[in-house]
């Protein structure tokens, strides 16, 4: 009767509501079920049986996740898609949507979040700060591509391949300003400080680090969660 392409939307809602209660504030999101439940498996574990009290009320808490994180969740379900950021929140949010998302197995939310982050429209680019790298490195698996996405951010902001050594204060790739930074953390996160150095070391005034925060630069699965079998979004 119509396209296979053209998914029928009001199907895919259903009628069946769900609550969903986020964060210590206990904000209240209301989603349809049949949605949710069939676009993430943890959600139809926990709404689909009545064998879980969530299956029972048609309500569930999620008191340690991040409401804003939930609020793009909820724009993926509904719009198929992460907006782009343009500024330092909006930057910090998508990580915490990342994260939720790695948490949960949702790897094509993922995926477009860490496209979103790469290819946002920043008035000015986010500082990798000490606190937004532990953030991100406290968060995630060791496997995850949002760090491997962060060691190549650090790279690329804190060394410097083209100066020559006689003319830096420090001989080196790494100013003594940018090392104080890192300390405050790697101590802490040695394989962060692992994988940042090895990283490092790949680059030289012949090969410079590319720019995390431009999506041409990178290969386009590079920083994606899925296999080499499953569909790209």
């Amino acid at each position: 009767m119509f396209d296979a392409d053209d998914e029928n939307i009001g199907a895919m809602l259903g009628t069946e509501l769900v609550t969903i209660i986020v964060g210590e504030e206990k904000r209240k999101f209301v989603v349809h079920q049949q949605l949710i439940c069939g676009s993430v498996w943890y959600f139809d574990v926990a709404f689909s049986t009545s064998r879980f009290r969530e299956g029972q009320e048609k309500r569930m808490e999620m008191p340690e996740d991040d409401p804003e994180a939930f609020e793009l969740f909820t724009h993926w379900l509904y719009r198929g898609s992460v907006p782009r950021p343009f500024d330092a929140d909006g930057f910090d949010h998508l990580v915490s949507l990342y994260v939720f998302a790695e948490k949960l197995c949702i790897n094509e939310v993922a995926d477009k979040t860490i496209d979103a982050i790469i290819s946002g429209d920043y008035s000015m680019q986010p500082e990798m700060t000490p606190k937004r790298v532990e953030r991100i490195w406290l968060n995630t698996l060791p496997t995850s591509p949002l760090r491997k996405w962060c060691i190549h951010a650090l790279v690329d902001k804190l060394c410097d391949f083209e100066t020559p050594d006689e003319e830096k204060e420090t001989p080196g790739f790494l100013n003594r300003f940018n090392l104080v930074q890192l300390w405050d953390i790697m101590p802490y996160n040695c394989d962060l400080y692992t994988a940042f150095f090895l990283q490092a070391q790949e680059h030289s005034a012949v090969n410079l680090p590319k720019d995390a925060f431009t999506a041409g630069g990178w290969e386009r699965c590079y920083f994606h969660q899925h296999s080499e079998e499953e569909f790209c979004h």
